[in-house]
């Protein structure tokens, strides 16, 4: 199709892999009336793929056009702010267009590329004219295995019949229709009865038409008396399927269909909200905010506050001021485990107002959560990562609590964003204030702050309110740490020191909680052989099996494992060992499940309750488990590092980091970071209530940095040694980082396709000139091997290395991760 003046152009961002940043051009039918934001359907080669219009266009980028197929709906789905948005994630973080605008859309509207192929029926009975012979046999094939999608054609006919089945459609043999996705969702309807204008105007009194049927009658006086409508399901099971069917053919009811919402918090009782009065440095943190908040213009926050100091309360007070203004608010965490605590306190302070959005939602509530929030019923959106994408309208103030987490960092699929950095960019596209809070801050985030980029306000104390809803200033925990190579010297060779120990047993004596924290799943680390010091490793992966006691497969609990914890891979425990053939395999280090079992036998009366990735798949499962955590007497809570995050546990009196220097041995610039604000956020966990806490971290490394910081929650010194290094080393954040990341099930192959581009990558600076950017690598990924395949890591590092990247072409296998927060 040539272009014309009078014609109407789009820019459509297509649903297609090779689509890697751009959009292509379309011109638009006259039937059709199309917008940016619309979703459409689009031809593109022999496919029919979804694509998000991105603007209107008075000429194409291209000589020839092809017509946009159909609008999928009149209602532009994005509005200028996120179609700006996705624009800036995929010129960020170097992600197709489309990548960039799906977390937008609403759920379910997004199908597949597949097709369904059906014959003609209005041509059905036409002879087969002008079609080859490879074309009838198609066509016989459809009309005796329809229907048929063009995947599962491929699959018998092979990839060379795309061009066939476009020329049979195009000569009206065929149909295509777009398949949609399995779990594409709707509004819920269910149907109801009700009077019809006959039965509202019906004497009962003056009629013996329903004398000799009482469920009819009884059904009827229901209707009349007490409701205006009552479900179809429970009329049936309650007055039986005569009496509805009677009335309706009585013509004295009717069937009709009611929307009926799907609420994740419908039946929840919240508690009954408290009387707050803010401490001094709580009502300076939440006047700087407000008075952002009544700018209305874009100001960013960094809220640094110990644990239990109270942030909670000047995110309530932020956006109770945001609500007073008739704008709305996203409040974000790093887990969804984390989403029940904070909805419960902001659905008691503004009931009916809380919205709820992340992955442990069923589709239906999704998408009514979705639909609600853009149609503006909900002033409050709060969830984990995703939720930002939300389609709140007028907004005013996004919140980011536990700010540090990597959690926030999307790994896969595509884009791979920052949540923090996304929530950065709209609230400047909104004009929104920012509030990021945090007892151990990102290090990034704080030299921002510290840059002037951010505006740092800071709660120093921990607080501890009374009933009236008076505050006080607590103390933090009591830590101390431990030696463990002191314990071993000593001759105490029990993962749980002498000091933890009689702690514990002073802690559960009293009736109060405690904590452990062990960042490592299973009952034993590894297993290694007594002869030749070798152990077992998944066959998959590069990284030894750890053995569990009991794993639950199918629902049901088994005895004794070898898991590879990345790929889930089981297999039984051996005899011997599976290299010499001789050695007895024993086991090494611990897990939560070997803790777990350990302080089972020691305090056989105390609940005993392991939280992590085995116990707790779904939110049902965690909140379940905090239930009964809280129901009163002595327990222990043992879990890996979802325990760190933000809890609010009154009754933990006593804290236990079993093994401290687990994070330390990653190879990651980050690792001393992570380390340091994992035992900063547990060791919070600790004395939050009346009673006063204490902590004892166990370590291998006393003296190091990290650890020495963590036990006196000391982040300033921490900080300013790790910003030292990193200046030094010229990581994060004085450059930006990007990953490139490639896999092949070849070992050899990896390798050479890693160099091979690594050269390339040094000739393409080189040859350009520039100075800024350096290419490290290429370096085996940790951990190398990963469900059988083999995996390189490039790393380029500098002022703008995406801007580097964004034009350079990389081979299939590929993926890139700017500002990755992982080896």
């Amino acid at each position: 199709m040539q272009y014309s003046e009078q014609k109407q152009y789009v820019e459509v961002a297509v649903d297609v892999p090779t689509a890697r940043l751009g959009t292509f051009s379309y011109s638009v039918p006259d039937h059709l009336n199309v917008k940016p934001g619309q979703l459409v359907r689009v031809p593109f080669g022999s496919r029919r793929p979804q694509g998000l219009v991105r603007s209107l266009v008075p000429s194409p980028s291209v000589p020839q056009t092809r017509d946009v197929i159909s609008v999928v709906d009149a209602e532009p789905y994005l509005d200028e702010i996120h179609l700006k948005l996705s624009d800036w994630i995929s010129s960020n973080y170097l992600s197709p267009i489309f990548q960039s605008i799906s977390p937008m859309l609403p759920p379910g509207v997004r199908t597949g590329n597949n097709l369904r192929i059906e014959i003609n029926p209005e041509l059905s009975g036409l002879k087969n004219h002008n079609i080859n012979e490879r074309q009838q046999k198609l066509l016989s094939y459809i009309s005796q295995n329809s229907p048929l999608t063009v995947t599962q054609l491929r699959k018998s006919f092979g990839e060379s019949i795309g061009t066939h089945i476009k020329t049979l459609e195009r000569k009206g043999y065929l149909v295509l229709k777009p398949v949609r996705e399995s779990q594409t969702v709707r509004e819920l309807k269910v149907k109801h009865i009700r009077l019809t204008s006959d039965g509202r105007s019906f004497d009962i009194s003056g009629s013996n038409a329903l004398q000799n049927a009482p469920k009819q009658m009884q059904l009827f006086e229901s209707l009349k008396t007490e409701y205006d409508a009552i479900k179809l399901s429970v009329a049936r099971n309650t007055f039986g399927d005569s009496a509805v069917n009677g009335l309706k053919n009585k013509g004295y009811i009717e069937i009709f269909l009611v929307v009926v919402s799907r609420d994740p918090l419908a039946g929840i009782d919240f508690p009954n909200p408290e009387n707050i009065n803010l401490t001094k440095a709580q009502q300076v943190a939440a006047g700087h905010i407000n008075t952002s908040i009544d700018s209305h213009d874009y100001n960013s926050f960094l809220l640094q506050g110990v644990t239990g100091s109270g942030k909670t309360e000047v995110y309530i007070n932020a956006i109770k001021k945001c609500i007073s203004q008739g704008r709305r608010s996203i409040v974000l965490v790093p887990e969804i485990a984390l989403t029940h605590q904070i909805i419960s306190r902001l659905a008691s302070r503004f009931p009916n107002k809380v919205a709820v959005l992340h992955s442990g939602l069923t589709p239906g509530e999704r998408y009514d959560q979705w639909w609600k929030i853009r149609r503006g019923e909900y002033p409050i959106v709060v969830g984990s990562r995703s939720a930002i994408f939300s389609p709140q309208m007028d907004l005013g103030l996004i919140i980011i609590d536990e700010e540090h987490e990597w959690t926030y960092k999307q790994i896969d699929p595509e884009p791979r964003y920052h949540t923090r950095e996304v929530a950065i960019k709209l609230a400047k596209l909104t004009n929104a204030t920012l509030v990021m809070g945090s007892a151990s801050p990102d290090v990034d985030t704080r030299y921002r702050a510290d840059a002037g980029v951010h505006k740092l306000l800071v709660l120093p104390d921990r607080i501890s309110r009374s009933k009236q809803g008076l505050t006080e200033s607590r103390n933090l925990a009591e830590v101390e740490i431990v030696d463990i190579k002191r314990e071993l010297r000593q001759g105490h060779d029990h993962f749980l020191s002498r000091k933890l120990l009689s702690s514990l047993e002073d802690c559960l004596g009293s009736g109060s909680k405690a904590l452990l924290f062990m960042n490592r799943r299973g009952s034993a680390s590894f297993l290694r052989c007594e002869s030749c010091g070798l152990g077992v490793k998944c066959r998959r992966c590069d990284i030894h099996m750890t053995y569990h006691e009991t794993y639950k497969y199918r629902n049901e609990q088994k005895k004794e494992a070898l898991i590879c914890h990345h790929c889930n891979n089981r297999r039984n425990v051996p005899d011997k060992c599976l290299v010499c053939k001789e050695g007895k395999l024993n086991k090494y280090g611990v897990g939560t499940q070997g803790i777990a079992s350990s302080v089972k036998s020691l305090f056989p009366a105390t609940k005993v309750i392991t939280w992590d990735r085995d116990t707790s798949k779904k939110a049902i499962d965690v909140q379940s488990l905090l239930d009964d955590f809280e129901t009163p007497g002595p327990a222990v809570l043992i879990g890996t590092q979802i325990i760190a995050k933000g809890l609010h546990f009154p009754e933990i009196t006593l804290v236990g980091v079993v093994s401290a220097d687990l994070g330390l041995s990653i190879p990651d610039f980050r690792a001393s970071e992570r380390t340091f604000q994992l035992i900063c956020q547990v060791a919070g966990r600790a004395g939050r209530g009346k009673l006063p806490g204490k902590v004892i971290i166990q370590t291998y490394q006393p003296d190091n940095y990290a650890i020495a910081c963590a036990a006196s929650q000391d982040f300033e010194s921490f900080y300013n040694t790790e910003i030292e290094y990193r200046r030094n080393l010229k990581t994060p954040p004085f450059s930006r980082m990007v990953k490139l990341n490639y896999s092949h099930s070849n070992s050899v192959f990896s390798e050479k396709e890693a160099l091979r581009v690594a050269d390339f990558l040094r000739y393409q600076r080189d040859i350009r000139g520039i100075s800024n950017i350096r290419i490290m690598g290429p370096t085996p990924s940790y951990p190398f091997k990963l469900r059988g395949i083999y995996r390189w890591n490039i790393n380029v590092a500098g002022i703008e290395p995406n801007k580097f990247l964004e034009d350079l072409p990389l081979p299939r296998g590929w993926y890139v991760d700017v500002d990755p927060v992982g080896p």
